[in-house]
């Protein structure tokens, strides 16, 4: 089945519209249907596609890591596609893109090479050891699959129409442009005793069936992903919203907690206690929002690029290296209290609000940044009003327990002291909660509930209740969410790890005594530890290696401000694209449209003397088609009742083996082969005559 003219340049021209690459596409269109027109071919081997199609796996295989790589939007490629972009942009490519759909996008470069052998050498047909490294071991290169013989335009066509299909346009152009493809393509290879009408007619309702399907799955893709995205946001901290924390407080059954490793902290002189990502002022429901004037602002970095002060009238006294991975264009990184300055950090942007919250715009998959903090202050704004407020349907209950632990009338530190001992004496630390806590007695909310007669809960629970307690002794409290720093993985580097079990909630107060705000934390100590022994898995050691080697990777990846691991990878695909084209144009025999041979190289096979059987059977009318493989025009040879066709098995085998098998044949084959077709030429030649 051979491929219309024309068909792949149109193909490569639809993927460089769809892709934003025309200009990459064009070239590339233009070289490859030239072929058509020139009559200048080069004769490769057997050998010599299987490795064009090595070389192309390779490539296949470094652009998969290069893309992966440069999952963040930011590279050398990037670069070069918005500048060859006709508009001088490329709006398919942006910095929150899948690196697995922009490395389907290059498949067609990829594999250019190989499709330019098909299009310029004397084969049309491909045996299976070409793409098969295993098929061409002696034991099984004659085998029934290994003879079968493929013509690779098919699949790259697909593989085009998948690269441009990866783009995501969803306009009825595209689909348009990507129907009269597959139609065009189809039509030429359509059974014969099928009319012409009919034929377009079923393709038209397979098309518009095709287009009410898609409809179809796109919605219940749509259905599925909210599905997932609620079951998923039960596992751990994906991504933390500055701007609301939605509480688990009032959900029964326990609380699932996740090992997977979020990031890392470097700290050799001591790790602080906790990196904060948000804090809140205004408590609703079960959830915690920001106050008013909550805005983030845009901090301008320095001359370097690479550095983000956030107070410069603050004091830095100590210095921690932090890398996370991004979660999303907009990701909210965990800082210490007191953080001033952000250091080595390559990011497109930093935002800051009031409520000390540190937001990047886009940056790499991996944040790296060194942070300059003093824990004896803070850049938080000072305390309002909202940060004194209790909801009026829990006032009554917060007064009496206030009442009941003496809150009211002493100093700062005396009722900070009251709120510790009465929490710590009184309750324990639980990730399970009873069906009672979502509807709990008396009409009291979840948190009353908790404070009053529950008496166990999480972080939020504590961190809640404590925030509200402090409120209640006219302590301005906020509540914070963010990570605890616990699990020491290397003591020598001072490097820690953190789990998404490790998010927490905890209390910052605002002290007049200091004029700062002050961490407090009132969750039992041991909860770190009740957590890492219940939800620790057996296979987290496993999943902690695989982490480390993608954790390494993406280091060395972003670890150079220059791009070195881009150029290193460029520089390598440069080198196999040249040895590529040396390999391939060195010393191959060129054959001019007559098949004479226009260069100095001896090429086996080309002698076969099965090609001088193959004029003969020509000048009968039986000569083999363009495309056609020597094996199927042997099959229609039978079909057409030529004559001793079936004894043609023979020597075929032996011609193929002479002439694509890289160790050759023996002498008494080659006279084999000559014997058997000078045989078989008489007795034809004979029962002509006879005829």
């Amino acid at each position: 089945m051979n491929t219309p003219r024309y068909l792949m340049g149109a193909a490569l021209l639809f993927w460089g519209w769809t892709t934003g690459t025309f200009l990459l596409a064009l070239p590339m269109a233009l070289v490859l249907e030239w072929s058509l027109w020139t009559q200048t071919k080069w004769d490769f081997g057997e050998k010599e596609c299987s490795r064009v199609w090595d070389i192309c796996v390779i490539l296949t295989a470094i652009t998969m890591v290069y893309c992966f790589s440069i999952s963040d939007g930011q590279s050398v490629v990037v670069d070069l596609l918005k500048s060859i972009n006709v508009n001088g942009q490329n709006p398919r490519i942006t910095a929150d893109f899948n690196y697995h759909v922009y490395f389907f996008q290059w498949i067609p470069f990829v594999l250019f090479p190989f499709m330019l052998v098909q299009a310029y050498g004397s084969l049309k047909q491909h045996r299976m050891p070409t793409f098969f490294l295993t098929l061409r071991m002696a034991s099984r290169r004659d085998s029934d699959f290994a003879n079968r013989e493929l013509n690779f335009s098919w699949i790259y066509f697909l593989s085009v129409l998948l690269a441009a299909a990866s783009s995501n346009m969803r306009d009825m152009v595209f689909f348009a442009g990507f129907c009269v493809l597959v139609g065009w393509g189809m039509y030429f290879n359509r059974p014969k005793r099928v009319h012409w009408v009919v034929w377009w007619a079923l393709f038209a309702l397979v098309v518009k069936l095709g287009h009410h399907g898609h409809q179809g799955i796109m919605l219940g893709q749509q259905k599925l992903e909210h599905m997932f995205a609620d079951m998923l946001s039960q596992m751990g901290r994906a991504k933390t919203d500055p701007g609301k924390s939605i509480t688990a407080i009032g959900e029964r059954g326990r609380l699932k907690m996740s090992g997977k490793i979020l990031g890392r902290v470097k700290a050799p002189d001591g790790a602080p206690t906790y990196l904060r990502e948000a804090s809140f002022s205004v408590f609703r429901g079960r959830s915690w929002y920001l106050g008013t004037d909550g805005q983030f602002e845009e901090v301008e970095a320095e001359a370097d690029t690479f550095t983000w002060v956030l107070d410069r009238q603050l004091r830095t006294t100590n210095s921690i290296e932090i890398s996370v991975y991004k979660a999303g264009e907009e990701t909210v990184l965990p800082v210490p209290s007191g953080t001033g300055r952000l250091g080595d950090f390559a990011a497109d942007g930093v935002r800051l609000n009031r409520y000390a919250s540190v937001q990047t715009v886009e940056g790499p998959l991996l944040l790296q940044y060194r942070t300059d903090y003093d824990l004896n202050h803070s850049i938080d704004s000072l305390p309002t009003d909202e940060d004194l407020i209790l909801p009026e349907n829990i006032q009554g209950t917060f007064a009496r327990v206030g009442d009941e632990i003496g809150l009211g009338g002493g100093d700062e530190l005396a009722e900070i002291g009251k709120i510790s001992r009465f929490f710590a004496a009184n309750f324990n630390y639980t990730l399970w909660q009873p069906k009672a806590m979502r509807r709990p007695p008396r009409g009291l909310s979840a948190i009353e509930y908790f404070l009053t007669e529950r008496r166990a809960g999480h972080c939020e629970y504590f961190a809640t209740a404590t925030v509200l307690m402090l409120r209640q002794a006219g302590i301005p409290a906020r509540y914070a969410v963010g990570y605890a720093v616990d699990e020491l993985v290397d003591a020598e580097e001072g490097e820690y790890v953190i789990r998404g079990r490790h998010g927490h909630a905890w209390v910052i107060y605002y002290s007049e005594a200091e004029k700062r705000w002050i961490n407090f934390d009132t969750t039992p100590g041991s909860w770190l530890d009740q957590e890492r022994e219940e939800y620790r898995s057996p296979f987290e050691p496993i999943s902690d290696f695989f982490s480390s080697m993608k954790h390494g990777f993406l280091v060395w990846r972003y670890g150079e401000r220059s791009g070195r691991a881009q150029q290193i990878m460029m520089g390598v695909l440069i080198l196999l694209v040249a040895i590529l084209v040396w390999r391939i144009v060195k010393g191959r025999r060129r054959l001019s449209s007559d098949g004479e041979s226009g260069g100095l190289l001896d090429v086996p096979g080309l002698d076969s003397e099965l090609y001088a059987l193959e004029q003969w059977l020509q000048s009968q009318g039986f000569g083999r088609r363009n495309g056609e493989t020597i094996r199927l025009w042997k099959e229609r040879l039978k079909e057409l009742g030529v004559s001793r066709a079936d004894s043609l098995d023979g020597i075929i085998d032996i011609h193929y083996r002479y002439r694509f098998d890289p160790a050759g044949i023996e002498e008494s084959e080659r006279a084999t082969l000559a014997m058997r077709v000078r045989d078989w030429l008489d007795a034809s030649k004979k029962a002509e005559q006879a005829g």
